[in-house]
């Protein structure tokens, strides 16, 4: 009887034992995929800061471009006023 005993205690030792194992794998597993995915989302958000750079830069110059038409609309408005009275 003890023998049965013993041998029983052992095996649902080894058993939690065996679940304990697959759960470290599968902790190490989620680890991994997290750690893949961290990464890929890192290369995102850089990728997306350099494109809001450019846009940024991109919008600096239009905007520069805007202010020099207006000027020189404005001046040959002034020129046109000029000429009419």
């Amino acid at each position: 009887m003890t023998s049965s005993n013993t041998d029983s205690t052992k095996s649902a030792s080894d058993r939690l034992l065996g679940a304990l194992t697959r759960l470290e794998q599968a902790i190490g597993d989620i680890e991994k995929k997290l750690s893949t995915i961290a990464s890929a989302n890192d290369d995102k958000l850089k990728n997306l800061e350099e494109q809001l750079g450019s846009v940024k830069q991109q919008y600096s110059q239009l905007n520069e471009v805007t202010q020099q038409v207006a000027n020189r609309l404005d001046e040959n408005m002034e020129k046109l006023r000029k000429l009419a009275a």
